[in-house]
Formats: C-alpha cells, structure tokens, sequence
C-alpha cells in the first residue's frame, strides 16, 4: 500500500468555495479547511483556467472602507480617492489586499 501524501487531501468541490464575488486566499482556506499556501495554489489554477481575476484592493486609512479597484500595481495612481468618503491618500499611505473577483460559477 503506498504510503499517504499529505499533499493530497479530501476534493474541494465548486460549491465549497466561498460564495461572494470577492474573496481572499485567507478566506478560502478557512472555508475550506485547507493550509494559506494551499490556497494560493488553488488560486492559481483558478486564475489560469480564466475562473478568477486578481485585483489589488485599497483599504481607506480614513473609513476603513475595501474595494477591488486595480488589476496591477501598475495600474495604481499617487493619490487612491476613495469611493465611500471621497477623501484622497497618497498611495504609499494605503494598505492593499490582494482579493479575487469570481468571474463565472465554477458548475457553469
């Protein structure tokens, strides 16, 4: 009998994977039960297979508020305007998350 893989685990079926359009590696993994590092390869695959799309997503220092706004870094200006407040913060005084956008369900 081979041995066990501990690489391999139970399947992680679509409707496992959290339902909200935006999600983190983070949340995956809690939801799912599985290591961040897992997750983030499982993120990868999904982002090859064109199932989600990274964003970059600015927290505002001025009312907490998240929001997916930039596909790269390049894409990022000196000043992020918030959305929510209308305030304006230097980009170097913001705290950004990389988040991923569900682009279709997973049984389509």
């Amino acid at each position: 009998m081979p041995a066990a893989d501990d690489t391999v685990g139970e399947a992680i079926w679509p409707t496992r994977i959290p339902e909200d359009y935006f999600f983190t590696t983070e949340r995956l993994a809690q939801e799912v039960g599985i290591e961040i590092h897992q997750a983030e390869s499982i993120v990868e695959v999904l982002v090859q297979e064109g199932l989600l799309q990274p964003w970059f997503a600015p927290q505002c220092p001025n009312c907490d508020e998240v929001w997916a706004a930039y596909l790269g870094e390049d894409d990022i200006p000196q000043s992020v305007h918030c959305p929510f407040c209308g305030e304006g913060t230097p980009e170097n005084m913001m705290e950004f998350y990389l988040v991923y956008e569900r682009l279709k369900t997973l049984l389509d």
